[in-house]
């Protein structure tokens, strides 16, 4: 079963995801903030993390760069997500490395589930 963990401040979008994604096979750890992400994906090692770009104790491009300095970390997919729209080419700039994907809130929860799977592929 593969591992997503879920890293928001806000906690509808927290219950939601992880229930559609717990209701589609996969296993998920939930956290929100930034700081208990790093820790989490350091302690679970999941196989991709859904990151809130926007939150209070430190932004997702924050984690993003955290994770990719950590050996045990830097090879984790990344969707990022956020309720700022990006240009097409800021989302090209965005997806490099670990990060996989770039999807915009409010979000359409089967294309969640299908990036998703897409991205643990």
């Amino acid at each position: 079963m593969k591992k997503i963990m879920v890293v928001d401040d806000e906690e509808d979008v927290l219950e939601t995801v992880a229930m559609v994604l717990n209701q589609n096979g996969f296993e998920t750890i939930t956290t929100d903030n930034g700081k208990k992400g790093i820790i989490e994906a350091k302690k679970h090692k999941p196989n991709l993390i859904l990151l809130d770009v926007m939150m209070p104790d430190m932004t997702g491009y924050e984690v993003v760069e955290k994770l990719s300095q950590h050996s045990s970390t830097k090879g984790i997919g990344i969707i990022l997500l956020s309720a700022i729209t990006a240009t097409e080419d800021e989302k090209k700039k965005i997806k490099k490395g670990a990060v996989r994907d770039f999807i915009e809130k409010p979000f359409d929860i089967d294309d969640l589930v299908r990036r998703v799977n897409k991205a643990v592929r």
